[in-house]
């Protein structure tokens, strides 16, 4: 009878402490491993777009800065990244990037953490945002600076702005499956509209990835829409330059309201930077 009642109070205890705790499951999964990951340099796989490497290349730039171990991130030049590091950004103290993932062998000591295109810090026991501060170290090329600035001074300085994300392309096809909340024109004249009724001496900025939607809106607010290049006909992934990418990112940063595209890392990216990293131009 002892043995029932003990078994019974240890199955309450379980309970408890999984719904306190989610599934623990799941949390063991969570904590870093046993053997200490940072006990040499780390090696990863940069994955995806420019926005996925980027903010995977900080996160893991975070956890090799503060456990004082170097970084060795491969950027390899493709499809959905069209260019290399080097072409949008100044090197990070510590990261050695890499363009031949037949370099990788050469290393000697390291950690390979494998294919990467995100950063989930609670996989290794550091708190959820605190890698966002090392957005202000990212330095971009003095090419890139001027660039910007010129079209910031030239286009946005001294007037209120509304900045603009607005994805087509791939991103449409994956509405029902991926839950997005993506939003139609209407919405985004209603936007524009009452932004214009407040702000009569405003602009937008526009990017997006697909050149049907800038020239319907080039078409209706001709003069108070901004743009940085005209966006190539092609109903596929935006076909740019990777710096117009970046460029349109840290242009949207600096106007006075922002809206995006849902669960989209462009959008995210230019969220970043308003947030943590305001002087980077």
């Amino acid at each position: 009878m002892n043995k029932i009642i003990f078994l019974g109070l240890l199955l309450i205890i379980l309970f408890i402490v999984i719904r306190s705790n989610g599934n623990l499951k799941e949390n063991f999964k969570n904590i870093p491993q046993k053997k200490n990951i940072f006990d040499k340099d780390l090696v990863i796989d940069l994955d995806g777009g420019m926005c996925n490497k980027i903010r995977t290349l900080l996160g893991f730039y975070y956890l090799a800065k503060i456990n004082k171990v170097k970084l060795y991130a491969l950027w390899e030049n493709s499809p959905e990244c069209p260019g290399n590091y080097e072409d949008l950004f100044r090197p990070l103290e510590n990261v050695i990037i890499i363009k031949d993932p037949g370099n990788i062998k050469q290393l000697n000591n390291f950690h390979d953490l494998g294919t990467l295109n995100d950063f989930i810090p609670w996989n290794f026991g550091v708190p959820a945002s605190k890698h966002f501060q090392f957005y202000k170290n990212l330095k971009i090329t003095d090419k890139l600076k001027q660039r910007i600035l010129f079209f910031i001074n030239n286009h946005l300085k001294g007037r209120p702005s509304l900045g603009l994300h607005i994805r087509r392309t791939d991103l449409v096809n994956y509405k029902e499956r991926l839950k997005l909340k993506l939003q139609d024109d209407e919405y985004y004249q209603n936007e524009i509209n009452k932004f214009l009724k407040k702000n009569v001496n405003g602009v937008i900025y526009l990017a997006t990835d697909h050149n049907s939607t800038q020239s319907y809106y080039k078409n209706i607010y001709y003069n108070k829409l901004l743009y940085y290049d005209v966006i190539p006909i092609n109903d596929n992934l935006r076909k740019t330059e990777l710096s117009h990418g970046l460029i349109d990112i840290i242009i949207l940063s600096k106007c006075s309201k922002f809206i995006g595209t849902d669960k989209s890392s462009f959008s995210h990216m230019v969220d970043f930077f308003k947030k943590y990293h305001q002087n980077i131009v």
